[in-house]
C-alpha cells in the first residue's frame, strides 16, 4: 500500500496504432497521486493498410461460390504502446532533486482521459466545483454500466441507443459498448490511485455490478490474464460546450502497467492501451487525452 512515496517522475516513449492522435501533456499532481510523465515522446505509427485488389480468373459457364476473409481498420479506437522510464525523487517544486533513485522494474497505472487539465473557454462546470480538471483521484472509482453506456453514445459507436447492459449486442461490434465487458468475461484485479484502492466491486456513483474492462492482445492472441485496462470515473461531470452537449460523468481509462511484457506483436512493452475515437463515417477530428502515469 502507497503511503509517503516521494515524488514519481516517468519518461514514456509510445507507438502510435491505428491513427494520429494529439497526446497532450498536463501539469503535475501532489506526490502520493498520479502525475503528468516529464517527457511524451511518440516514436512512431503504424496501421494496416489496404493492399491491392485481388485477382479472379473465372471461366464462362461456371458460378463460382467464394468466401472471403478481410480484417479492416477500426475506424472506432486508437491504440498506444510503449515503455516507461523512471525514477522516485525527492524534490522541490522546480524539479531539483535532494536525491534520486532509478527504478529497475516498472510496476503501476497509465491513466488517460478526455477530461483537460484546466476549464477550457465554453466548457460549463455542472455538479463538481473541480470538474473539468485534473482528476480527482481519490475519489476515483471503477465507471458502472450506465457510464459505459454514455461514453458509448458520445462517441457515436452504437447505431442505437443502449438502455441496458443485456442489450448491447444491438450496437456494432467494435462499439465501446462491446469493447469493454464485465462479469465473467473481466475482473479487475485492482490497483490504487495515490491513496485510493480501486477493486473490482469499487463502483462509481451508487451504482453496483463490477469492474467493466478488457484484456488487451499478446503475440496476436486474446488474453485474460494480462494487459488490464479498466473504465474509471472520478465522479465529476461538465458540458462540453455553452450549447449544453453533456459529456456526462469524466471517464478515465486505467492500463495496468507491465515490465517489459510481451505485447500485441512480440516486442515487449510497459504498457498497451486502448482509447475510443469517432465512429462516425468520414472526416472526423481527433479527441485528444491527456495522461497520468504513476510508479509505484
Amino acid at each position: 500500500m502507497k503511503t509517503t512515496n516521494p515524488q514519481r517522475m516517468a519518461h514514456i516513449t509510445l507507438l502510435l496504432l491505428m491513427m494520429t492522435l494529439a497526446a497532450a501533456v498536463v501539469y503535475a499532481q501532489a506526490s502520493t497521486q498520479p502525475s503528468a510523465p516529464s517527457t511524451l515522446n511518440i516514436q512512431s505509427n503504424t496501421t494496416a493498410l489496404y493492399p491491392n485488389a485481388t485477382a479472379l480468373n473465372g471461366t464462362r459457364g461456371y458460378i463460382y461460390t467464394v468466401e472471403l476473409n478481410e480484417s479492416a481498420p477500426t475506424q472506432k479506437w486508437v491504440g498506444y504502446v510503449g515503455n516507461v522510464n523512471g525514477e522516485y525523487a525527492l524534490q522541490d517544486a522546480s524539479g531539483n532533486a535532494l536525491y534520486d533513485w532509478s527504478i529497475a522494474t516498472i510496476t503501476g497505472e497509465l491513466y488517460a482521459t478526455k477530461e483537460g487539465a484546466f476549464i477550457t473557454a465554453g466548457t460549463t462546470e455542472v455538479t463538481n466545483p473541480y470538474a473539468g480538471g485534473i482528476p480527482i483521484w481519490s475519489n476515483l472509482s471503477c465507471a458502472g454500466w450506465e457510464l459505459v453506456r454514455k461514453e458509448s453514445a458520445y462517441f457515436n459507436h452504437s447505431f442505437t441507443n443502449v438502455s441496458t447492459a443485456g442489450s448491447a449486442n444491438t450496437a456494432q461490434e467494435d462499439a465501446l459498448v462491446r469493447t469493454f465487458i464485465n462479469g465473467s468475461g473481466f475482473a479487475n484485479p485492482g490497483f490504487y490511485a495515490g491513496e485510493r484502492q480501486v477493486t473490482d466491486s469499487i463502483i462509481g456513483l451508487g451504482q453496483t455490478g463490477t469492474c467493466f474492462g478488457i484484456n488487451l492482445n499478446q503475440n496476436n492472441a486474446d488474453q485474460t490474464a494480462r494487459w488490464y485496462e479498466i473504465m474509471a470515473t472520478d465522479g465529476t461531470e461538465q458540458l462540453e460546450n455553452a450549447a449544453g452537449n453533456s459529456n456526462a460523468y469524466d471517464i478515465v481509462y486505467v492500463s495496468l502497467l507491465e515490465n517489459d511484457t510481451v505485447g500485441y506483436n512480440g516486442a515487449t512493452y510497459d504498457f498497451q492501451t486502448l482509447l475510443p475515437q469517432s465512429g462516425l463515417s468520414g472526416a472526423q477530428s481527433n479527441i485528444a487525452f491527456y495522461f497520468y502515469v504513476e510508479l509505484i
